[in-house]
């Protein structure tokens, strides 16, 4: 059975990732990834007792080391901290690491799934919506006063150069609703 750290080195080749060699990498235990201008850095951690602190201060040397590294964009640089399957902490770590905002991007991943998290090496297909199959006629007569609310925004901010405040919006939505209920209660009768 394939570990979650060869699955991850897989996609991020099957994603067109280069392996990349920073003389530092070997000594964190860590293997460096680049494609374009993103760069991954992958680690295993097969202590199922890991905790946050850990993987936090292991993702502060890379960010060090690439600190001192030319032509890294730090800003576009990910940690992707592959778990032992049979790690007990999976969902904390998720939260506590992943939630952190020191240093760079990270990713837990436990199984092949949480690969689809990852921006650049998400798996799954969106359908392909074409707006011509949703928004057809009715559905614009329906959302009719959308059209007024807008026309407002533009005619307040961009035409007269004026503030836009919270209660000039409210009066038109009033004025809208106002409009939806009158329609409304002529129907009935």
């Amino acid at each position: 059975m394939m570990t979650v750290y060869n699955l991850t080195k897989q996609r991020l080749m099957q994603y067109e990732f280069n392996p990349l060699e920073f003389s530092w990498c070997t000594e964190l235990g860590v293997v460096a990834f680049q494609k374009e201008n993103t760069f991954a850095f992958v680690k295993l951690y097969d202590d199922i007792e890991i905790n946050a602190n850990q993987i936090i201060k292991d993702v502060i040397k890379i960010r060090r080391n690439l600190e001192r590294s030319s032509g890294v964009n730090i800003w576009n640089s990910y940690m992707i901290a592959c778990l032992n399957s049979f790690s007990t902490s999976y969902l904390e770590l998720v939260m506590k690491v992943e939630k952190d905002t020191t240093a760079i991007r990270k990713y837990i991943i436990q199984q092949e799934q949480d690969l689809d998290r990852i921006p650049f090496l998400d798996n799954t297909r969106s359908e392909m919506v074409e707006p011509g199959l949703i928004l057809h006629e009715k559905a614009f007569l329906e959302l009719g006063n959308i059209q007024e609310i807008v026309d407002f925004i533009r005619k307040h901010t961009f035409e007269e150069g004026g503030k836009l405040t919270s209660s000039k919006v409210k009066k038109v939505l009033e004025k809208s609703n106002s409009k939806e209920f009158m329609e409304n209660e002529n129907q009935k009768n």
